[in-house]
């Protein structure tokens, strides 16, 4: 499987310790094509279909999923952004849209206080 950044895998990243985010789910790879043409492992950001009610939620991130191949209201778990082993990744689900990537960037920027 060809791994290629802001696109939509499955991953099993099971085992989840405490509260990681754990069993088989959607991920985004934010880590560039190429470390991903080269690297065995994979910066990745969960995705979570457990949308919170919170207006400003500091850790997540609704995404809008027309075209993206999810099939519902889905987060990514900005805060559980991590790096995994290539063998854990399952499927190709899709693409995000790249009207989405500066605020997820920016998220990142946030969460990492890099801005």
């Amino acid at each position: 499987m060809i791994i290629k950044q802001w696109h939509i895998y499955s991953a099993n990243l099971n085992p989840g310790y405490g509260t990681e985010a754990g069993k088989t789910r959607p991920v985004l790879v934010i880590q560039s094509n190429i470390l991903n043409n080269l690297s065995t492992s994979t910066i990745v950001i969960p995705i979570t279909s457990k949308i919170l009610k919170m207006v400003a939620d500091p850790i997540r991130l609704n995404i809008k999923i027309e075209n993206t191949g999810l099939i519902k209201p889905s987060a990514l778990l900005i805060d559980q952004m991590r790096a995994i082993d290539n063998s854990r990744f399952k499927e190709y689900i899709g693409k995000i849209d790249e009207i989405q990537i500066p605020n997820i960037k920016q998220f990142i920027l946030e969460i990492l206080d890099w801005e």
